[in-house]
């Protein structure tokens, strides 16, 4: 079928899913706050960002697997070398991973010893999570670095009410799966203190497409946060996050007995003072990440930021955020007898202005330097715009330019190349989101171009490895525009009687322009259509059905570009509520048994099924 007849057909059955129906009750997620659109909090209505938040209530019944959960959303799709535990990868609008920031409760988790400074979601479940913003579109005006396609935003489970408050859930399933977590905290009027443990354990299934030995995970994590208000003005906190993992890892040919041990250990103390209109915060920031492989190779990341953060707002229509800070970062990699440990640095200033022209227009201009060590200068800007005729629409557009500069293994690895330079892009998105009495409807076009893109070159010579190992295959930048544009759809409607329909569609077209010839990005669908339906019913039940189809794609295999089949996969849950503070819980994921995958060369579950129960108190 044609692209464009495809694009029809998918879109045609998007709207179907999602044109909202005639019922009472309005919907709308205008109002809901974003922390990381701007450099203060935001409500949606007033930000020209695509961002889409999760909160504890949208997580009820969500995927063991992060990745899984995140990629129902417009624009977000997951690539992964197995199950949990192996290698996985989130792109955002046809981007790959190392275009994506990560933080978790204000830590950029980032990994600097990864071949490309990027997170891998492959050991991250959903427990113990409260909130998950997905911000898309060039940030680099915010985030500097790596954020040339977006943001993804978690925090941990906080306590929303005064004393002693918690959660607890337990989990067991398919594949020898068990799961469990629980939170505890408590709040008063100067203090908040929350703690929240998860541990998951999985024989898994074998992660090569031509193997039959199961590859387990087993992993732990710990998330403390604290806060205390010292007086009315000042305040001091600190977050710690801890990961500790081991995950059964196969290639593309057949099984293998190689491990990885994964730990990550983060950081972040702050205080905070508050001067009438004015709002300031010092931060010290630490991360420390380590995979050793069973082959063997040990890699050890580690990364230390100093900021500094103000913010003025008054009773105008204008407020004002700035700030600098510096980054450092250090790669530590021992392989086959080498041995690197190379490092660098950055300083960044940053100012946003928030201009409340009138009651029915928003603007936004951010403006950030980023001083590399090795590479010197690179200046980002974002301009944003909110424009609310009526009750009815709002109107968003922005317009920003963004780097990524090359990781410390791009540089200095046996395959590096130390005259790599900074990546740039420029991106555009404009869309229009309609509210009506049961629902909304959102729609964006994107478009992002990146020059000097870094890649691998499984033929190029001018590395040291050709030399130490005999091997070719480099970094190198690419001589022409890496391009992704496309449209998402997003909706959702109040049916009768407690019925609600959503769905999202999403069409990227990306590629790469290299020496006049025009290559398909690999591992990037060109649609992607989430359809589903739910229902919750006055006795406490609740129940929800969704569908994810993936079509046109391409992946790398040995250097050439082949087809990858699409493929269908559908979920349901089900869930009652056994009292007022406990619920049961049925999930099945893969419900018709599709057989796929999302690598060339690497299975995904089949059919699984999972028997929840949680509490709150």
């Amino acid at each position: 079928m044609p692209p464009l007849s495809r694009l029809a057909l998918l879109s045609a059955a998007f709207a179907s899913a999602a044109a909202p129906a005639l019922a009472q009750e309005e919907i709308t997620d205008l109002d809901t706050i974003s922390v990381t659109a701007s450099a203060e909090p935001v409500k949606l209505s007033r930000t020209g960002a695509s961002v889409d938040v999760l909160t504890e209530a949208d997580l009820i019944g969500a995927p063991l697997s992060f990745g899984a959960l995140v990629a129902r959303l417009p624009g977000v799709t997951l690539t992964s070398n197995g199950g949990l535990g192996t290698l996985s990868d989130l792109r955002l609008r046809g981007l790959p991973g190392s275009y994506v920031g990560a933080r978790i409760d204000g830590i950029d988790v980032s990994d600097p010893s990864s071949d490309k400074v990027k997170f891998d979601f492959g050991g991250l479940t959903t427990a113990g999570l409260s909130r998950i913003e997905v911000l898309r579109g060039s940030q680099s005006a915010l985030y500097g670095s790596e954020a040339v396609a977006g943001v993804i935003d978690i925090t941990s489970w906080r306590p929303e009410r005064e004393g002693t408050s918690g959660r607890a859930s337990l989990e067991g399933g398919s594949m020898g799966t068990l799961s469990a977590a629980g939170s505890v905290g408590v709040k008063s009027d100067r203090a908040e203190l929350a703690l929240s443990l998860a541990r998951t354990l999985t024989d898994g299934f074998s992660a090569s497409s031509r193997g039959t030995e199961k590859d387990g995970f087993r992993g732990t994590s710990a998330r403390l946060h604290g806060r205390y208000a010292l007086t009315d003005s000042l305040s001091l906190g600190a977050n710690l996050i801890a990961e500790d993992s081991r995950a059964d890892l196969d290639g593309t040919g057949a099984d293998s007995a190689d491990t990885v041990d994964s730990r990550l250990r983060g950081a972040r103390v702050f205080g905070t003072l508050i001067s009438g209109a004015v709002t300031q915060e010092l931060a010290l920031t630490r991360l420390r990440t380590e995979r050793d492989y069973s082959y063997p190779a040990v890699y050890e990341g580690d990364r230390t930021g100093y900021a500094y953060t103000g913010r003025w707002t008054g009773s105008g229509p204008v407020s004002l955020s700035w700030g600098a800070d510096r980054t450092e970062e250090n790669l530590d990699v021992s392989s086959w007898g080498s041995r690197i440990d190379k490092g660098i640095a950055t300083n960044a200033v940053f100012a946003e202005a928030l201009w409340a022209a009138r009651d029915d227009l928003d603007l936004s201009v951010a403006l950030r330097h980023d001083q590399h060590s090795l590479f010197g200068g690179e200046t980002s800007g974002r301009l944003g715009l909110a424009f609310r005729p009526s009750d009815a629409w709002v109107i968003r557009a922005v317009a920003a330019t963004g780097f990524r500069a090359p990781s410390p293994y791009e540089l200095w690895s046996d395959f590096g190349n130390t005259e790599l330079q900074p990546e740039q892009s420029r991106s555009y998105e404009i869309g229009a989101e309609r509210i009506f009495a049961s629902g909304t409807i959102k729609a964006t076009l994107f478009d992002t171009r990146i020059t000097d893109k870094i890649d691998w070159d499984q033929n190029a010579t001018s590395c040291k490895s050709v030399t130490t190992t005999g091997w070719p295959g480099c970094y190198v930048t690419v001589s022409g525009t890496t391009r992704a544009r496309g449209i998402e759809l997003e909706g959702k409607a109040d049916l009768a009687a407690g019925w609600q329909v959503f769905g999202t569609y999403t069409y990227a077209d990306a590629d790469v322009h290299d020496k006049g010839l025009t290559t398909p990005a690999a591992r990037a669908p060109r649609h992607v259509l989430v359809a589903g339906l739910s229902r919750e019913f006055a006795s406490g039940w609740q129940t929800a059905f969704s569908a994810r189809h993936v079509a046109d794609r391409l992946d790398k295999v040995n250097g050439a570009l082949v087809s990858m089949p699409d493929y269908t996969v559908a979920d349901m849950t089900l869930s009652a509520a056994i009292t007022d503070t406990t619920r049961a819980s049925l999930r099945i994921e893969n419900l018709f048994d599709a057989d796929y995958e999302t690598a060339t060369g690497f299975n995904q579950p089949e059919r699984a099924i999972y028997l929840g129960i949680g509490t709150t108190f």
